[in-house]
């Protein structure tokens, strides 16, 4: 699973990667429909209604893009990014707790200096969540992947 789980992550980070303008709303689908990818204000709305209870969106924050949607025909996963003034620890903590709740065990709880990194999985369930975050400018960053097998 976690071989499956690379290129995934691949994809969603170059999906996040572009900057759309003040006051744009895109929403698309790639892939034949297979993924959906919204940036500005339309990533508000996706966000809250594909991620799953395990990998939400942190509470108050700022989502800037999501794409949900990404894997195949046995697999799902997708990927918010947002901002928050809370601070790396209290965002970590909050998914620390929502990956102990939901059974995951942690797979990787790591500071890399400029980003802080953690993932949790139940290999069961086919249940995956990673997040990253990195304190810029008095925000914190944050960017949260999830995976999980098809119902």
């Amino acid at each position: 699973m976690r071989l499956v789980f690379v290129p995934v992550v691949l994809a969603l980070s170059l999906a996040a990667c572009g900057k759309p303008e003040a006051g744009d709303a895109t929403a698309g689908k790639l892939d034949d429909g297979a993924v959906a990818v919204a940036a500005g204000p339309a990533a508000a709305t996706t966000a809250a209604v594909d991620l799953p209870d395990f990998a939400p969106v942190y509470p108050g924050s700022e989502v800037k893009s999501t794409a949900t949607g990404i894997g195949d025909a046995k697999t799902n996963g997708g990927m918010a990014v947002f901002v928050t003034p809370d601070s790396p620890d209290q965002v970590l903590a909050f998914y620390r707790q929502k990956a102990k709740a939901a059974g995951l065990e942690v797979q990787l709880d790591a500071d890399m200096g400029a980003a802080r990194q953690f993932a949790a999985s139940d290999e069961a369930t086919g249940r995956l969540l990673q997040v990253i975050v990195a304190a810029q400018a008095g925000m914190s960053q944050v960017q949260v992947i999830w995976g999980m097998k098809r119902a």
